[in-house]
C-alpha cells in the first residue's frame, strides 16, 4: 500500500514528539525547525538535550534551552544534504562535550506501519516462538546483548520477543520495546553460525506482523554502515524516513 507523504510526516512528528507550537521556520524552501525542549525523546533513548533529524527535505532540531541560541544561529541555514558534513558534526560534538555528553549516530530510521505489507517467510527448519511473558529468562542466553536491553533482568523492557531455535538451540532473537505508546523499537540478533541463512528475515518479519496486529508502528534504527541490517529492514517492508543524531 502506498503511504502518503503527509501521513509519514505526521508519524515522524509523533515519533519525535515534535512540539510544533515551538518551532521556528526558515523563510526559504528548505524548512529548518528549532525548538526548545527540556526532555529527551522516549523512542531515541535519552536525547540528553539535543536531537537532530533530517528526511532530505528539512532539518528538525530538538534541544534544551541552553543549546537553543547557539544551534539556531549556527545550523538553521544549512541544507539537509549539508547537515551531516564532518565540520558540522564536529561543531555539534564540541558544544555538547562541554556538558559531558556524547554524540550518537548518525543512524538511519526505518518505519513499518500497520498498512505496510509484510513479506512472507516460511522459516524452514526453524522453530519460531512468540513470547509476551517470561522474557527475562532469555537473558541467560549468550550472544543476544543487542536484541535484548540487558539493563536489569528484573526490569526487562521487552514487550514482545520472537525466538528462533534450530535443533533445540536458540539461534536468533527479535525484540520489540514499548518505549512510546504508538511505537515499538526493534532489535534483531542472530548467532554468527546461523547468519546468512534467513533466520534474521524470519524473526523480523514475524515480529513485524505481531506489531501490526497490535496496531503499532515498528521502528528500526540502524547505522548506515550496517548494510546487512539495512537489507533486512527493506526486505521486511520497512520504509526509510530519515537520519537522526542525538546525545547520550
Amino acid at each position: 500500500m502506498l503511504i502518503i507523504l503527509t501521513d509519514i510526516n505526521k508519524i515522524v512528528e509523533k515519533l519525535l514528539e515534535w512540539p510544533v507550537k515551538n518551532t521556528v521556520l526558515a523563510e526559504d524552501a528548505t524548512a529548518v525547525k528549532v525548538a526548545e525542549v527540556s526532555q529527551g525523546t522516549k523512542v531515541f533513548q535519552d536525547s540528553g538535550g539535543f536531537l537532530a533529524w533530517t528526511d532530505g527535505n528539512q532539518i528538525l532540531l530538538r534541544c534544551n534551552k541552553k543549546y537553543h541560541e547557539v544551534f539556531q544561529g549556527a545550523l538553521r541555514d544549512l541544507l539537509p544534504r549539508e547537515f551531516f558534513e564532518v565540520s558540522n558534526l564536529s561543531f555539534i560534538e564540541e558544544v555538547v562535550r562541554e556538558d559531558n555528553l556524547l554524540l550518537s549516530g548518525p543512524y538511519l530510521v526505518f518505519l513499518s506501519l500497520p498498512s505496510n505489507p509484510v513479506a512472507e517467510n516460511p522459516c524452514p527448519d526453524l522453530e519460531v516462538e512468540v513470547l509476551t511473558s517470561g522474557i527475562e529468562k532469555l537473558y541467560d542466553y549468550d550472544g543476544f546483548s543487542q536484541a535484548l536491553s540487558y539493563d536489569d533482568v528484573e526490569q526487562a523492557t521487552e514487550e514482545v520477543v520472537v525466538m528462533a531455535s534450530q535443533a533445540g538451540a536458540v539461534v536468533g532473537i527479535a525484540s520489540a520495546i514499548a518505549s512510546h505508546p504508538d511505537f515499538r523499537d526493534i532489535g534483531v540478533e542472530v548467532l554468527i553460525d546461523a547468519q546468512q541463512k534467513g533466520v534474521g528475515s524470519c524473526i523480523l518479519q514475524r515480529l513485524t506482523t505481531v506489531i501490526h496486529e497490535m496496531d503499532k508502528v515498528g521502528t528500526y534504527i540502524v547505522s548506515p554502515i550496517n548494510v546487512s541490517s539495512i537489507k533486512l529492514a527493506i526486505k521486511a517492508g520497512y520504509q526509510l524516513v530519515g537520519t537522526v543524531i542525538y546525545t547520550i
